[in-house]
């Protein structure tokens, strides 16, 4: 078994046939007002998802570089917890942040806590926001339902529901609850709706399957890299919340929001900036107009008015099958695509569910 962080790398490569995306080899673990439901193995209490989902205003879309993760906003201000690594590598690029009802805005980085990888940004914006409230520690119990809100492969909004397992000697949260990459930064809730963890990671499988087993860091430790924010300058915060860090120079930047798909809102290429292109791409074939993830055929992105988003595909579908044969991987499906197919039927994954696509080029 390894652990894998739950970072989002967006990494496009054009290719004719297709968009690849490729997530992060090393997986460090929106515009909806609310949730997009995702059912695990485990049920939970009703209550816990209602609750769940009355803080997803307060639950954002992290762009830092090439990277995209998950953030809570944890003041009226516009405190933003996250996890570090999902910030650190920007490359000098800046951190722009997409609300849950759309809006963005750019994040300064306050403070970090390196040893349990988290960071507090601060939005640049005179609004008062929603909150995801802080759990108090003696709220965290061993079996008790939890959800998790974030962006996974830049989907906005999506709820996922579990149980919480274990609490690690290192104070780190272990949970049964499918996170995928783009959950990183994002809360753990307790069936109140308050945040006991910010998640970072998942255990995968010698083979590279996801587990359905996801750490987060515990809620002590985003008090801590508050309390040491603020210890000389009280600020008003929602209830169990006090929050801030060190902070890093502004970078002169000029960048105009980008238009964005009524459903789902997606990265401007000044938030998120493509790979050069590879120098391998196909000299022919038919383009589905969506970007997936190379390591496991996940769709991130459907373009508007492409062949798959007229078909039907949506971000997170998994493609299983082209016309009843097994896609054995991207390879595969590049090189079926580079025949100019006049049609085609795929099998996918969608959620708990398997369906087909019918797509006409």
């Amino acid at each position: 078994m390894k652990f894998k962080y739950l970072l989002l790398l967006a990494f496009s490569v054009w290719l004719v046939g297709v968009t690849a995306s490729i997530a992060a080899p090393i997986r460090a673990v929106s515009r909806l007002t609310t949730a997009t439901r995702f059912t695990p193995e485990a049920d939970t209490a009703p209550d816990t998802y209602r609750n769940c989902q009355t803080k997803s205003p307060a639950v954002l879309t992290v762009y830092a570089g090439n990277e995209t993760g998950s953030g809570s906003i944890v003041s009226p201000e516009g405190l933003v917890i996250t996890s570090n690594h999902v910030i650190k590598d920007r490359g000098g690029q800046p951190i722009i942040v997409r609300t849950a009802n759309g809006e963005q805005y750019r994040g300064r980085v306050i403070k970090t806590d390196t040893h349990n990888d988290l960071a507090l940004l601060q939005l640049e914006a005179q609004n008062q926001f929603p909150i995801v409230p802080l759990a108090s520690t003696s709220d965290v119990e061993i079996g008790q339902s939890v959800c998790a809100i974030g962006s996974p492969y830049g989907r906005p909004g999506v709820l996922s529901e579990g149980t919480l397992s274990l609490v690690r000697n290192n104070g780190d949260l272990q949970a049964s609850i499918r996170l995928y990459p783009g959950n990183s930064g994002g809360p753990l809730l307790n069936p109140q709706g308050e945040m006991i963890g910010v998640n970072k990671a998942i255990l995968e499988s010698p083979s590279g399957r996801n587990t359905g087993i996801s750490f987060a860091t515990n809620v002590q430790a985003v008090r801590n890299l508050l309390g040491s924010s603020f210890a000389a300058k009280p600020l008003a915060v929602a209830p169990l919340v006090s929050p801030s860090i060190a902070e890093s120079p502004a970078t002169e930047w000029t960048w105009t929001a980008p238009e964005a798909p009524a459903q789902q809102p997606i990265p401007s290429p000044d938030v998120v900036k493509p790979s050069a292109p590879s120098t391998n791409r196909p000299a022919a074939g038919r383009r589905l107009g969506m970007t997936i993830d190379i390591r496991n055929l996940v769709v991130q992105r459907v373009q508007p008015g492409s062949a798959a988003a007229v078909s039907g595909f949506r971000p997170g579908d998994k493609l299983l099958a082209i016309n009843g044969n097994r896609i054995g991987g991207f390879t595969a499906l590049q090189s079926f695509l580079d025949r100019q197919p006049d049609q085609a039927l795929f099998t996918i994954a969608r959620g708990q569910n398997v369906a087909s696509v019918q797509v006409r080029f």
